[in-house]
């Protein structure tokens, strides 16, 4: 068995049958019509190293850090594959998450590709670490899952070591775009509207029940009063994206591709770019904020740091 994960790792999947039977029966129970039929072999995603390997390269270039020997929490681990991945490439990475089969699921993968077991079952909500322990704290499309974001957001600065970052990708509800469901979608939709175009789309309508409209207002307004400097958001980032188009489409995303293409064939994306500016419906939010010891430089405005995260 094992001798099958290590050649797997040469490529891009890094598990074996038994883990993908289990991500499959995760997403039928939690995600049955929210993907559509046809794209639920999407599910195999959840442990693909070349995304994984993305992710850190993406990280290490914003923050202008080498991650290795670095401390690093992700909040919502899912099936565990960042937290592995992480360990295989020299960075002390741990884990969060709350949700039983996924739980279970990262324990059997951490054993197969024989790297430590440091994913713990918690919430977002109540980090069970220590102030100041990690380095960088990550997520990636979890904080509009869990019941209070704020607090999340609180307690991720807490356990962040002086000078440390939080990394996190959020969807945002100002957008034109419902990256659960791959949909176009009104701004703040309202939920009971939605449910109605959902039920039109023959999609669960239930399931947005279950989502927290992130906006980067919203976010600001959380971190008003938290000894931190917010460096992006991520505008700049969408709009190097639009221009150049070049960027992993995984999950929903090629969809989203496929919409800028044509947005740019028809000569509109300068006018994109500026509303997504003006109305902060640019996607996704990348929010990446270090937390301060002086007090005088809390206020410093978002994005005041952004050109040069992005450019190194």
């Amino acid at each position: 068995m094992l001798e099958e994960i290590k050649k797997s790792e040469k490529s891009t999947i890094i598990v074996d049958g038994e883990l993908l039977e289990s991500a499959k029966e995760y997403y039928r129970l939690n995600y049955s019509k929210v993907i559509p039929p046809k794209r639920e072999g999407k599910y195999r995603e959840v442990f693909n190293k070349k995304r994984i390997d993305e992710r850190l390269d993406l990280i290490s270039r914003q923050l202008n850090l080498n991650l290795k020997g670095l401390d690093l929490l992700e909040i919502g681990s899912g099936f565990g594959t960042f937290v592995a991945v992480s360990q295989m490439r020299g960075i002390n990475c741990f884990g969060v998450e709350p949700e039983q089969i996924s739980s279970h699921s990262s324990t059997k993968l951490i054993e197969k590709v024989n790297v430590r077991k440091t994913i713990t079952r918690a919430i977002g909500e109540n980090l069970p670490f220590k102030d100041e322990t990690f380095d960088i704290v990550v997520s990636f499309q979890v904080l509009e899952h869990t019941k209070n974001p704020e607090k999340v957001l609180k307690e991720s600065i807490r356990v962040l070591k002086d000078g440390g970052y939080v990394y996190f990708v959020i969807p945002n509800y100002n957008s034109f775009w419902e990256g659960h469901y791959g949909l176009l979608w009104l701004p703040r939709f309202p939920k009971r509207l939605a449910k109605i175009y959902l039920r039109i789309m023959d999609r669960d309508p239930q399931f947005i029940d279950d989502i927290q409209y992130i906006t980067p207002r919203r976010i600001l307004n959380a971190l008003r009063r938290e000894n931190v400097q917010i460096l992006s958001l991520g505008k700049e980032i969408w709009d190097e994206r639009i221009d150049s188009l070049n960027f992993s489409t995984w999950g929903y995303t090629e969809k989203l591709l496929r919409l800028l293409k044509i947005a740019k064939r028809l000569k509109i994306t300068p006018l994109i770019r500026f509303l997504g500016k003006k109305f902060d419906f640019y996607y996704p939010i990348i929010l990446i904020l270090r937390k301060i010891q002086n007090k005088d430089n809390m206020h410093s405005k978002p994005g005041s740091y952004c050109n040069f995260f992005w450019k190194t």
